[in-house]
């Protein structure tokens, strides 16, 4: 039985306001059909969770080149115990299946249901022709490699003993609406980034959609189980050193001559995720405190921002030689508190 399923200049930080809330209760959404072999016991609602958030940081980490993503916001339920291989399907039940319905953000102009949309926005620039959950029944190898890690690491000891996971898309129910909680942003984030060693002049509308996407993504990832996620980017300053000259105010000039260093002021608000298993449902699981950065998840997200960057579709971001997060500051969504 198959399962349905330079200089650094930077510019006053962009109110978290002006910013697209991406996750709209009216929006398509993907629903995926969740399968893990091997568990026993029963899914708490803490259990539920995780799997919702790993889906969709996996899915969005996994598709990030695509022309959309998936909202942070989420709801998971228990849809039954299935053996493929029984005469009566309810016995002898191997497969724990889960249903995963998620918003998606935005345009996607490769997608079949190009109605869906809400907007434009950096995030939505597609940047292949992917339309993943949206038209494809099958999730790709990658993608469940990297939920079922995520499963096989959480802490409890029910999703641990998952021994294999699969993913199926419900392609059939694709344009069907369901009415998820969004949670209001929280506070704006204003980041530098650096990218040493580009080959050329990498500011046009494409580049700079792929490196928003890029970033935020990375971002995602890395704080995937955070309680909080980057829901749209704006990039209000680009600048770098021209081609064949050295960059005066870089760590190292002697090792960025003949390429351009790349700085960029990207603004991306923050949302926080609502809490599905606390008493209070409209309670986010984030604090604002929780934003800062420390050293060991900045570096992360360098590194899986780098990754990306250096793989992507562009020839001149492909030969970046090194990226960083130079500056961070804290904008809360009141504007009553900043942190930097």
């Amino acid at each position: 039985m198959k399962f349905s399923a330079a200089i650094i200049a930077i510019v006053p930080a962009v109110s978290a306001v002006s910013l697209r809330s991406q996750a709209n209760p009216s929006s398509s959404t993907i629903t995926t059909n969740v399968a893990l072999k091997g568990v026993s016991g029963e899914a708490s609602k803490q259990d539920l969770d995780f799997i919702g958030k790993a889906l969709v940081a996996s899915y969005n980490d996994v598709h990030w080149e695509a022309g959309h993503f998936l909202t942070g916001e989420h709801s998971t339920e228990f849809v039954g115990q299935l053996c493929k291989y029984c005469p009566d399907d309810d016995s002898a039940a191997s497969d724990f299946v889960f249903a995963v319905k998620a918003p998606v953000g935005q345009l996607c102009k490769y997608c079949p249901d190009d109605d869906a949309a809400m907007g434009t926005s950096l995030l939505t620039t597609a940047l292949v022709e992917d339309c993943a959950g949206l038209c494809n029944k099958e999730a790709v190898a990658e993608l469940e490699v990297s939920f079922c890690n995520k499963i096989r690491n959480s802490n409890s000891a029910y999703l641990k003993s998952a021994n294999a996971c699969s993913l199926e898309f419900d392609i059939e129910g694709k344009n069907k609406k369901h009415t998820i909680p969004a949670a209001d942003a929280m506070a704006t984030m204003d980041s530098t980034l650096i990218l040493k060693g580009v080959a050329g002049d990498a500011t046009t509308k494409e580049d700079l959609a792929l490196i928003a996407k890029a970033y935020v993504s990375a971002y995602n990832d890395v704080h995937w189980e955070s309680g909080h996620y980057m829901s749209d980017a704006e990039i209000p300053f680009s600048a770098g050193t021209p081609v064949g000259q050295l960059c005066k105010y870089c760590p190292d000039d002697d090792s960025f001559g003949g390429a351009t260093t790349l700085v960029l002021d990207i603004v991306t608000p923050i949302v926080g995720q609502l809490c599905k298993y606390c008493p209070d449902d409209d309670a986010s699981t984030a604090q604002l405190t929780d934003l800062k950065s420390t050293e060991l998840t900045r570096k992360a997200v360098e590194v899986a921002f780098c990754k990306k960057i250096q793989a992507s579709v562009s020839d001149k971001l492909r030969a970046t030689q090194s990226c960083s997060v130079a500056m961070e500051s804290i904008l809360a969504a009141d504007a009553k508190q900043t942190m930097a």
